[in-house]
C-alpha cells in the first residue's frame, strides 16, 4: 500500500501516442505524468524501463460469485478479479438479480457481504430488478439517489423467471 509512488521511465500509453514517461501517483490516484519527476526520499520509486504503463480496462459483464439457475459460478470476487489484473483489467461490472425469494435491496446486502475486503480491483453492479410493484419502482428510485447507474430489465427468459413485460418496466 503506497502512499506516493514513482514509477520511472515507463513507456506510457497517452490518448495521442506512447512516450517515455515519469509517472506519480499519490493515495491510488495519477497526480503527475511528466518527461522528467525528481524522486523524493518518500517515494517509493520502481523502474519500468522496457515496460508500459497503460490505463486498466473494465469488464463490463460478469458474473461472480453468483447463481444461474442451478448452477453456481466459479469465481469469486477474489478469484475473479484476480485474474482480471493479471490481464489488465482494473473495474469489473458484476450482476445482482432480484428474486422472488430476495429482494434487491437484500441482494445488495448479500453482494457486498460477499465483495468486500476480497475484491482486488474496483467494482460496481448492473441490478437486475424482477419485482415491479408501485414500492419497487419507489425503491428503484432510491437506488439511483445512492448512486446505482446501470440497470438490467430481461424481456426474455420467462422460464427462468426473470422475464419482465415491456408494460411492466415502462
Amino acid at each position: 500500500n503506497y502512499m506516493k509512488l514513482l514509477i520511472k521511465n515507463a513507456n506510457a500509453c497517452l490518448p495521442d501516442k506512447i512516450a517515455k514517461k515519469d509517472i506519480l501517483i499519490e493515495n491510488g490516484l495519477i497526480s503527475q505524468i511528466e518527461d522528467f519527476i525528481q524522486p523524493d526520499p518518500e517515494f517509493t520509486v520502481i523502474n519500468a524501463e522496457s515496460l508500459y504503463a497503460m490505463p486498466g480496462m473494465i469488464d463490463i459483464h460478469t458474473h461472480l460469485d453468483d447463481k444461474i439457475g442451478a448452477f453456481e459460478l466459479a469465481d469469486t470476487y477474489y478469484t475473479g478479479s484476480k485474474v482480471a489484473i493479471i490481464n489488465g483489467i482494473t473495474t469489473l461490472f458484476s450482476f445482482i438479480t432480484e428474486s422472488q425469494n430476495c429482494s434487491l435491496n437484500n441482494a445488495i446486502m448479500i453482494a457486498r457481504n460477499k465483495a468486500d475486503n476480497r475484491c482486488l480491483c474496483d467494482y460496481h453492479w448492473h441490478l437486475t430488478p424482477v419485482n415491479f410493484t408501485r414500492d419497487d419502482m419507489f425503491n428503484i428510485t432510491r437506488l439511483i439517489e445512492a448512486g446505482f447507474t446501470t440497470f438490467k430489465m430481461y424481456t426474455t427468459y420467462r422460464q427462468a423467471g426473470i422475464f419482465s413485460e415491456y408494460k411492466r418496466i415502462e
